[in-house]
């Protein structure tokens, strides 16, 4: 014991008084597993990433989805647009054909994550245009969880419109490598690596707001342009230009005197000799040398002892990188572009293992796309210490475990860390019991304990370690195959197996109770039943059969107005997912034509989440137009023609040019449908001829007063002469005479009334009266007086023909049988003495 305490001491002297004030605490990658060609191995001693798990734990929930188109990240602080491909903000390919991705060069990149605000792509938090950025690289690369692939981010995130295969976003950092400035630095969410690439090429952005207090800077501070110059930020919304994240101490590093150096942001403790593993094959390799470090070897004298080093995960390898310029000066023999192996591993099996690589200057690679691309070894290690070491939990399993035999103590057959803690114990399934650390079984099949052991000032908390003991019943053993018990939903049947002892004995399954093997998410109990007459012997499980995190495709945006209601389609993957739909808000869908915006969103029980957006597009169904009526003669009205439509009863806007068809030509006649559900259009020429004139025409006289006749010629061959006879009654004279109702009575004489040159038909009207003495006409006037019979007295001694008003009004002598006006023809001084004789009252 007191040994133990010594050596801790003298670890804890050797450490840097700036070793405990880290800036930052990195986080955990996320992976929990260890993987060789085949896929998941036992982790147990391998110094992979799954084991030791190094790493600040994230939170639970790991995000929150706010509700107003945002989801903030509870391991860094960021805010990100809930829509990880936005249309809006998100160009189509150019030429999807050749399989080309949209979006932005990185220049419109920045410009275009900039104009992002409340009301478009779903956001609805009250953000303005330039509250949202292209986030760095530090930022971009914080989303991923080196667990999962396609894409790479912790289950049950929230984020929607997720593509298939995910595309590749840039981030605002350029790359540190070859020449500043030239290249641009993208995410790849399809496997999770992050890659340089020409600014000119096209990527999808994925804005995010807000600080964080977790994360660093990547020590980018200034901008370049396309061709590596040095420019001004000038608010390009560029790494450069908004340097986000926690500052970087000053100075960095610090050289312990011992071969080490310090790192004061993350408080890990490297090797001064970038090099000194400089030929590395694979990454077994690496593992075995980083864990075998000690002091003596790379330069090192610091007391350290073989299990002290570890090969550091990507997000420590990362951690290295300053932005401009690459790896920081403090390392010796560091390569100018070198690969260096670190302890992470895709998540997806293949033909081999492939893991994850950075380089020198910050790129993460997979070792499968370095050979694809020609970037061949020496490959490098560069172990890593933290300011504690690691621990791990050991289980040496009994030779033989039956259902019968005596409770087991796990204590006995478990070998803890070094920190002297005890191992906890917690029984995860299986047929047993579990007190403290006795493990008491009930049943043959699996048994499946957990063991976890706490740190202190020189270890880290050792890895939470699974073990599974196989149990044996007395005549016959199943054990029910463990990676088959947690599935994930594609629509097919998720059946189990089994092995049995002694091996190959026919087993029979029944789920919760079914011989068929279940498709739909859920947990099923499982039992496993040898079928054998020389054996019995079974065993009980869980099937856990999880939510697809499902993607959605639409199609049949584009449709036609035809009464009915307009519904697009929509595919799942995997296949068969139920969806429902939104269309501006309503779960009615629309009939008639216009633009309407499409949610579909999956509502299945099998499917966490997945959606899509989309433009309901219903155009205006054609509608034809037939025009009648387009030759007429002209007769001084007002001309229209006729349209009719099929489907019939549409409202039809007719034009003409020139506006008004009404006197002889040529009228061009357009015809539009007005209608919105309908669009069509017809045109034609209206043509307005002269009449053809008749061969006669009628004369027609009238006498509304009577008193009177009137005799005219009719009918009238075109262009002669009709003649009107006038006669009065005795007593009366012409009072009017009206042709088609213009004033003729002065063209009347003699009793005749001559029409010269007919064309046209014609009415002629007479009016008769007595004479009454008022030639001087006024309103009101009834009777004649003395002006009356002055103007009298001037026509007589005038000695001039009269006209038939001064007649039909003045000769009114002499006086008729019943002593009333009858006249004689003509003005005299008779009449004058009688219209005297009428003023006076005689």
């Amino acid at each position: 014991m007191i040994r133990s305490l010594l050596l801790t001491s003298w670890l804890l002297l050797l450490m840097p008084l700036c070793a405990t004030a880290a800036t930052i605490t990195l986080p955990k990658t996320g992976q929990t597993l260890c993987y060789d060609a085949s896929g998941p191995i036992d982790c147990a001693n391998t110094g992979l990433d799954g084991e030791t798990q190094i790493g600040a734990d994230w939170p639970s929930p790991r995000f929150t989805d706010n509700q107003n188109g945002t989801v903030t990240d509870n391991l860094t602080g960021l805010i990100w647009l809930k829509d990880a491909v936005c249309a809006a903000i998100n160009p189509p390919p150019p030429n999807p054909s050749q399989g080309l991705q949209g979006g932005w060069n990185w220049t419109a990149a920045l410009v275009a994550a900039k104009g992002l605000q409340s009301g478009k792509c779903g956001l609805s938090d009250g953000s303005v245009a330039g509250t949202w950025r292209v986030p760095n690289v530090n930022e971009f690369e914080s989303l991923m969880d080196l667990s999962q692939a396609n894409p790479p981010l912790p289950a049950n995130h929230p984020f929607t419109n997720l593509p298939y295969p995910w595309p590749i976003y840039w981030t605002s950092t350029i790359t540190a490598d070859y020449f500043p400035g030239i290249n641009a630095i993208g995410a790849d969410m399809y496997t999770g690596t992050i890659q340089g690439d020409d600014k000119a090429n096209l990527k999808y952005i994925w804005p995010v707001k807000g600080e964080s207090t977790t994360l660093a800077k990547t020590g980018q501070h200034g901008c370049w342009d396309a061709n590596g110059e040095v420019t001004p930020c000038n608010g390009s919304g560029s790494d450069g230009d908004l340097q986000k994240g926690v500052a970087i101490p000053y100075p960095r590093f610090y050289d312990n005197g011992n071969g080490t150096t310090t790192d004061s942001l993350t408080g890990l403790i490297w090797p001064r000799n970038a090099g000194c593993f400089s030929n590395i094959s694979s990454q077994q390799q690496a593992l075995s040398f980083a864990n075998n470090l000690a002091n003596g070897e790379c330069d090192l004298s610091d007391g350290s002892q073989p299990g002290d080093w570890r090969l550091p995960n990507r997000k420590e390898m990362r951690s290295l990188t300053n932005y401009v310029g690459g790896w920081l000066q403090e390392f010796v023999n560091a390569p100018n572009h070198g690969w260096y192996w670190t302890s992470d591993s895709f998540p997806v099996p293949s033909s081999t293992a492939d893991t994850w690589m950075v380089k020198s200057q910050g790129l993460d690679w997979l070792k499968s796309t370095l050979l694809t691309y020609q970037q061949l070894p020496p490959y490098f290690a560069l172990p890593v210490r933290g300011a504690l070491k690691v621990q791990r939990i050991t289980f040496h399993d009994p030779t033989i475990i039956s259902y019968g035999d005596p409770p087991l103590n796990l204590s006995s057959i478990t070998t803890g860390g070094g920190s002297g803690n005890p191992v906890i114990f917690t029984l995860v399934s299986g047929p047993a019991t579990l007190n403290g650390t006795t493990l008491t079984f009930t049943g043959g099949g699996n048994v499946v304990v957990k063991a976890s052991q706490a740190g202190n000032a020189v270890y880290y908390p050792a890895a939470a370690t699974p073990h599974t003991f196989a149990v044996a019943s007395p005549s016959g053993a199943v054990v029910i195959t463990p990676a088959d018990l947690t599935r994930t939903y594609d629509g097919t049947p998720k059946a189990v197996t089994a092995t049995t002892y002694p091996p190959g004995l026919r087993v029979v399954f029944s789920y919760a109770g079914s011989p068929t093997p279940p498709t739909n998410a859920g947990s099923y109990l499982v039992e496993a039943t040898i079928d054998d007459t020389s054996h019995q012997g079974s065993a009980r499980a869980t099937l856990v059969i999880g939510k697809a995190v499902g993607t959605l495709t639409l199609s049949g945006l584009s449709q036609v107005y035809d009464g009915a209601e307009k519904r697009p389609t929509a595919t799942t993957v995997p296949a068969g997912g139920s969806v429902v739909f939104s269309y501006a808000g309503s779960t009615t869908a629309p009939i008639n034509a216009g633009s309407y915006p499409v949610v579909a969103t999956i509502n299945d029980p099998n499917f966490q989440s997945g959606s899509a957006s989309g433009t309901l597009i219903i155009a205006k169904a054609p509608c034809s137009i037939t025009l009648s009526g387009l030759s007429q003669v002209s007769d001084g009205t007002r001309k229209t023609v006729t349209a009719t439509t099929d489907p019939a009863g549409k409202t039809v806007s007719i034009s003409y040019t020139p506006e008004n068809p009404v006197e002889v030509g040529t009228y061009t006649v357009l015809a539009t449908v007005s209608d919105d559900n309908y669009v069509g259009s017809a045109s034609g020429t209206l043509t307005l001829s002269a009449p053809s004139p008749p061969s006669s025409f009628l004369v027609t006289g009238s006498v509304p007063g009577g008193n009177g006749s009137i005799s005219c010629t009719s009918p009238v061959p075109y262009g002669t002469n009709a003649l009107c006879t006038v006669t009065p009654a005795s007593g009366y004279h012409l009072f009017a005479l009206t042709d088609n109702g213009i004033d003729q009575l002065a063209a009347a004489s003699g009793g005749t009334y001559v029409i010269s040159g007919v064309i046209a038909n014609h009415t002629v009207s007479v009016v008769f009266a007595r004479p009454d003495g008022i030639l001087n006409q006024a309103d009101g006037k009834t009777t004649a007086d003395i002006g009356d019979a002055v103007t009298l007295w001037s026509l007589v001694r005038a000695e001039t023909a009269n006209s038939n008003a001064s007649l039909a009004h003045g000769d009114i002598a002499p006086l008729g049988a019943d002593g009333k006006p009858m006249g004689d023809g003509k003005l005299d001084i008779y009449d004058v003495i009688g219209l005297l004789r009428l003023v006076v009252g005689l």
